[in-house]
């Protein structure tokens, strides 16, 4: 008899779900997250629906995601089959609930839970199908206490459905989850489990359920537990550090990841700024320095033949390259009536060729009013985080023009004086340390024609009147002696 497989019962299950999960960690937080529902278009190889729930700057979670997928196609594609061939020329439908949990409290750790299901029919055939998910934890600060809970709520999921499966699904785990080429986990491990069916759909439904049904009760008492502790910067720190190593396992092991091109697909993966590293004691990403803007560009394209891979090379890329890149890539043309402002990258990847812009430009024109121990002359009661400046990076020579100087200081005539302009030779001094503005007038002058001039000719325009709607913020105290008062525009 042949198996009944009912994907609606299975699809029913995981928006419920997603509705239980997001409630419940809504109703801690006490914020609501944002629903944003999609649909597959008609014409796409794929069809189907998901919906995006986001939870940003909480009062707990500084950012999560719970996310439902039900996908479908006439056919895998023949990569997608080749560990499977009795699955060739079926269609398929995958469906699943997927979620990331980010704490702002570094006592709190992060969390990742996913459950899935994969079926492939064919007419006249018994239907080829499995679960697979499972959860992990990823603490900052390890408590006992947490991880003992954690995997003992684990353990009671599966042990209904064989005392084996627990010690099973966490060294897959385990195993799974490792950076492998920094001989260490990503953190204290939990279950993991794919291709599942050993139970027969009803109890491996069931089995699946239970996995997800547990992630409140495995990580909502720990949230709970230690989202209020006390913490320092210095742990923060330490977080956003960790942090890295979270991404850096996805981009660089994680199967859904690496395993891109089975599907025909090649998604982009892009970072932010840099943040609190640096020679210049950066609290945040908006000074133009090198270790706020300067991030590297990792492009790896499997068509590529394998004498091509592995170069790096020194060139300024932007992000305004990767919209060419992409369309040089598939060979399609730039759509009518659109300007690329980038260039693509194709031959630096091919190494038979460099790019035709000489220099790079940066044109930050206004004031953030959050104030951080940070910046040039600025009272942390009354400053901001970043001002207005325009930067030039050529031949690893880099120019800043900082225009509250230039412009209410006296400009060109005192220069000198002013501290209106700084250049710095990133060929021998990369964090920026040595302001070679005054020791090298030629090369300065050279620089700021150029940098003026480009501000000219593409009207980066610098606001210079008061904004009506800005309310400086009050203070009880006058700013420190000595401190300039950062002009509010």
């Amino acid at each position: 008899m042949a198996t009944r497989i009912d994907t609606q019962a299975v699809k029913n299950y995981l928006l419920g779900l997603q509705d239980r999960i997001t409630s419940a960690t809504a109703a801690l937080d006490g914020k609501s997250f944002v629903i944003d529902s999609w649909e597959k278009p008609k014409d796409s190889k794929l069809q189907g629906y998901g919906r995006t729930c986001i939870l940003e700057n909480g009062n707990i979670l500084e950012k999560g995601g719970v996310g439902f997928s039900h996908v479908s196609g006439h056919q895998l594609p023949p990569a997608a089959t080749q560990n499977r061939p009795e699955i060739t020329g079926r269609s398929f439908e995958a469906m699943g609930v997927s979620l990331v949990f980010h704490p702002r409290n570094p006592k709190a750790p992060t969390t990742h839970m996913n459950v899935r299901c994969f079926i492939a029919q064919a007419p006249d055939q018994e239907p080829v199908w499995w679960f697979g998910g499972g959860f992990d934890l990823t603490p900052y600060y390890g408590v006992d206490e947490d991880c003992k809970h954690f995997h003992q709520t684990a353990k009671d999921t599966l042990d209904p459905f064989g005392p084996e499966l627990y010690p099973r699904f966490k060294k897959w785990c385990d195993e799974y989850f490792y950076l492998k080429h920094r001989d260490e986990p990503r953190g204290i491990g939990g279950i993991f489990f794919d291709d599942f069916n050993e139970l027969g759909f009803e109890k491996s439904f069931a089995m699946m359920r239970s996995v997800g049904d547990s992630l409140i009760k495995a990580y909502l008492p720990i949230l709970e537990r230690r989202h209020q502790e006390p913490y320092n910067q210095a742990e923060r720190d330490f977080q956003e550090y960790r942090r890295g190593r979270y991404v850096e396992y996805n981009l660089i092991f994680d199967r859904g990841t690496i395993e891109r091109d089975k599907w025909d697909i090649e998604p982009p993966f892009t970072a932010d700024n840099g943040y609190f590293h640096g020679e210049h004691g950066l609290a945040d990403k908006w000074y133009p320095h090198q270790e706020s803007i300067r991030v590297p560009l990792i492009i790896d394209d499997p068509r590529m033949p394998a004498a091509q891979r592995g170069q790096t090379n020194d060139d300024l890329t932007l992000n305004v390259d990767l919209a060419p890149t992409f369309l040089a890539a598939a060979g399609a043309p730039v759509p009518a009536g659109k300007v690329l402002d980038g260039e693509s990258l194709l031959p630096l990847m091919r190494g038979d060729g460099a790019l035709k812009r000489r220099a790079i430009f940066w044109h930050f024109p206004g004031y953030l009013n959050q104030p951080v121990i940070r910046g040039r002359d600025i009272d942390v009661r009354d400053g901001f985080r970043s001002r207005p400046v325009t930067v030039m990076n050529e031949g690893g020579w880099k120019l800043h023009l900082f225009h509250e100087e230039w412009q209410l200081d006296g400009g060109r005539a005192r220069i000198d004086t002013n501290r209106a302009v700084e250049l710095y030779d990133l060929n021998t001094d990369l964090g920026e340390r040595n302001d070679l503005a005054r020791s090298n007038p030629a090369k300065r002058d050279e620089m700021l024609d150029r940098l003026l001039a480009w501000m000219k000719d593409t009207g980066a325009l610098v606001p210079s009147e008061r904004n009506p709607q800005y309310t400086p913020p009050s203070t009880d105290a006058a700013p420190a002696k000595g401190k300039k008062k950062v002009k509010s525009e």
